[in-house]
């Protein structure tokens, strides 16, 4: 009998699947920004941000890189990791800031940051960091707690790209 239901509604496996779908245009590249690229074949920023995506596509979470987001001031920032919630239907962004050694990263990393609250972005509810830099390593447990507490369980599991 339930092969003659046909839903109302995508599944949540349907929407993530076209928000993946979705095309977009990241940041682009300077000639002398290092050339470091995920086990994917992506090309990130930094040898950490490697890290992050290698950890994401092994667990099977999906996400985008530096892809657009217009704020509701009409600014546009390039979040490092974006990823889709099908069952709220609400992007969540990960930020990770790796030279917060030097003293005018920091403070643009805080504006950075303070620019996502006022535009309704909660670091902890739908904005994530990581911090590394001036004698501080990345906190690789962190990046896994993340990964398992707060990504993958917002994936359903028929959606999730194999490891």
């Amino acid at each position: 009998m339930r092969g003659l239901i046909t839903p109302v509604q995508p599944t949540l496996q349907e929407k993530l699947a076209a928000w993946k779908n979705r095309s977009y245009q990241g940041r682009s590249f300077r000639q002398d920004d290092p050339r470091i690229y995920t086990n994917n074949h992506e090309r990130v920023r930094s040898k950490t941000e490697k890290i992050i995506a290698d950890a994401l596509e092994k667990a099977g979470v999906t996400y985008k890189y530096e892809a657009p987001l217009l704020m509701e001031d009409g600014a546009t920032v390039y979040p490092d990791f974006t990823f889709f919630d099908p069952s709220t239907e609400k992007e969540i962004y990960w930020e990770h800031f790796g030279l917060i050694g030097d003293s005018n990263y920091m403070v643009n990393a805080v504006k950075k940051i303070r620019a996502y609250e006022r535009n309704g972005f909660r670091l902890g509810y739908r904005l994530f960091a990581t911090f590394e830099g001036g004698g501080l390593s990345p906190d690789y447990e962190r990046i896994d707690d993340l990964i398992e507490t707060i990504f993958i369980p917002m994936i359903p599991p028929q959606a999730r790209t194999p490891s």
